[in-house]
């Protein structure tokens, strides 16, 4: 998508008039390759759109994260509870992610990343804390916290997560 083929839509979005208002207020999220959302930061940016209110999630990421060291000696017990009420529970490694732990031993999580689509591995905490590794930053979570279990790690003995 060009710089102009992304301004029509956006124009077409707000009905051909980009009020002061909808520059200032609207909140704009960008997920694609590096290159593409260098392109359309510019477009808004000449379209005055406020830059507080731009986020981007970097598809392909400028620097990697330094990979977890994987710890066999030390685990993390997870609970995980499915939308139709069913408990599974099982151990993973220090160091890796959720996702990847219940993979490992055959234990059937949601997700979808692996063919371009996200958030279907969310999971809400109940118990416990993870971190939570985006490219640009990690952050803790806890109970009450929406947790991508991809990039999840443990970092209390115990997890509890509930897929809704």
């Amino acid at each position: 998508m060009g710089n102009a083929l992304f301004e029509k839509v956006l124009l077409q979005t707000f009905a051909g008039r980009l009020t002061r208002n909808i520059l200032s207020n609207t909140q704009i999220y960008l997920c694609a390759p590096v290159a593409l959302m260098r392109m359309a930061q510019m477009t808004l940016g000449m379209l005055d759109f406020s830059k507080e209110n731009i986020h981007q999630e970097t598809f392909i990421p400028e620097r990697q994260q330094p990979l977890r060291t994987i710890d066999p000696s030390q685990t993390h017990h997870i609970v995980v509870t499915s939308p139709a009420g069913a408990r599974t529970e099982f151990d993973i490694f220090a160091g890796e992610t959720i996702l990847n732990g219940a993979l490992r031993q055959g234990i059937d999580l949601p997700y979808t990343c692996k063919t371009g689509v996200c958030l279907s591995c969310l999971a809400r905490c109940v118990r416990g804390v993870l971190e939570i590794q985006f490219v640009e930053q990690t952050r803790r979570e806890g109970p009450g916290a929406l947790v991508n279990t991809c990039i999840g790690y443990a970092v209390s003995p115990e997890v509890e997560l509930v897929y809704e």
